[in-house]
């Protein structure tokens, strides 16, 4: 009784609800009991963030079950297990049964004031890209890569969740016309940002962005609200993490330039690779996949103008994607009302007119062109 006072079930399928674990954009988790198997697990309730016609909640659910049904393949001790997806048959509610964890998530352990050793966020970063890797050669992109995402256990070993869930909601997002993204775009990379196609080097440069956070305590492109986030995330770059942590070295730095690269043609391949230079790193050996890589020029990052490209009409449709994913979340309610985190180095930015020639005269001198404030580079090797 108590349970369904406090608006939760009893109840999911066979699993006896104890408690609330956490929510998020598509439900509710529940610590919940297996009464056939007689164990704890994490009960995850799907729920649709809003009404839908019956034929398109039809098409979620069968999408739900495709992608659940994908996610429950994935073998490796970096991945959490799902161990069983159904349907509530009273309620009609979507549960995925998935591995109880005993860990917090990345998100609740790092903060500014407290960023983890580098060797320590190397190490948690290998085993991700080594679990992303898996993943992705079974044709698998998780798309939502982030420190929620990732739990660190009491063993030290992390666990990516919620594969499968990302893409999901992606799709519940195109049940309603204009609908781009859900939450904070922090991790994303550009080509998602931009509703573009995406493969796994979109999650490797989630997984960079995440580094980032675990050596700096700070996300890469945080800022005071969504528009200027995504900004950040397509056109700009932040200051290197030796920048603000000295004692991180160098080819850190390097790892995290080329995992979050804006052209996915300049990061690393895949997972693998990413991997074995972090281990190569932390053996004290040149990184083997160094040699295969040389840090792009980067005039986009510092003022993101026409005059700055080779290629005009690439950067107009750049230019409007990025319009097009602003102006769409804003007219269709989807940016959150949360705190975003303050921005590492906030900058003024100064006031701008567009020049219009003198009506008599013959004209006026245009004034000089205001480009906005760079964040440092990072410097090629």
């Amino acid at each position: 009784m108590r349970l369904q006072e406090l608006g939760q079930p009893a109840t999911i399928g066979r699993y006896d609800i104890r408690g609330e674990i956490g929510r998020g954009m598509m439900g509710v988790v529940y610590e919940a009991l297996d009464t056939v198997l007689d164990r704890t697990i994490a009960l995850k309730a799907i729920r649709l963030a809003f009404p839908v016609a019956p034929p398109e909640r039809e098409e979620f659910e069968r999408r739900f079950f495709a992608e659940a049904q994908i996610a429950a393949r994935l073998s490796h001790p970096n991945i959490v297990v799902v161990h069983d997806v159904g349907r509530d048959p009273e309620s009609g509610t979507l549960f995925m049964a998935l591995e109880h964890l005993d860990g917090r998530p990345l998100s609740a352990i790092v903060s500014a004031a407290c960023p983890l050793p580098w060797r320590e966020a190397l190490r948690i970063v290998q085993r991700v890209a080594e679990a992303l890797h898996h993943a992705h050669r079974q044709g698998v992109v998780h798309r939502d890569v982030k420190p929620a995402n990732i739990v660190l256990l009491a063993s030290g070993e992390p666990k990516i969740l919620d594969f499968g869930i990302a893409r999901l909601a992606q799709e519940q997002g195109n049940l309603t016309p204009g609908r781009h993204f859900f939450g904070t775009p922090l991790y994303m990379s550009p080509e998602q940002a931009l509703g573009r196609p995406i493969d796994g080097r979109s999650d490797l440069f989630a997984l960079g962005a995440v580094l980032y956070f675990l050596l700096v305590g700070r996300a890469a492109f945080a800022a005071e609200n969504i528009p200027t986030i995504l900004v950040r995330v397509v056109r700009q770059y932040p200051p290197p993490p030796s920048f603000l942590r000295p004692e991180v070295p160098a080819v850190v730095d390097d790892v995290v330039a080329r995992a979050t690269a804006k052209d996915p043609a300049n990061r690393y391949p895949d997972g693998r690779s990413m991997a074995e230079d972090i281990e190569d790193i932390l053996a004290g050996r040149v990184a083997r996949h160094r040699v295969e890589w040389k840090a792009p020029a980067r005039p986009e990052a510092a003022s993101g103008t026409m005059a700055d490209t080779d290629d005009p009409l690439a950067f107009l449709q750049s230019e409007l994607d990025l319009g097009n994913a602003i102006a769409g979340n804003v007219l269709h309610g989807l940016i959150p009302t949360v705190e975003l985190p303050r921005p590492i180095t906030p900058a003024a930015v100064p006031s701008w007119r567009p020049w219009r020639p003198a009506s008599r005269g013959g004209g006026s001198t245009p004034p000089p062109r205001l480009r906005p404030p760079a964040w440092p580079r990072i410097p090629p090797p």
